[in-house]
């Protein structure tokens, strides 16, 4: 009996922690969009100022809209 608690338990946490990956990494995209577009508002620059400024490349922010787009969150 414990063998089986034990699987399920693991099983569980495995997926858990698959689930808490994928929500971190969408908190994390929303964040970097926003951030890039409130800079972009902000201070009237393009998008290319904007990421440098924030650190990140162009390509980093269409990956993080992008990954917003395929979870229907891209509200920014």
């Amino acid at each position: 009996m414990c063998k089986i608690v034990e699987e399920y338990a693991k099983e569980y946490a495995e997926e858990y922690a698959e689930e808490c990956v994928q929500e971190y990494k969408i908190k994390s995209a929303e964040r970097l969009v926003i951030s890039v577009n409130n800079f972009m508002r902000k201070y009237h620059e393009t998008l290319e100022v904007a990421c440098e400024s924030s650190g990140v490349t162009v390509e980093e922010y269409y990956e993080a809209k992008g990954l917003l787009e395929k979870t229907g969150l891209v509200t920014v």
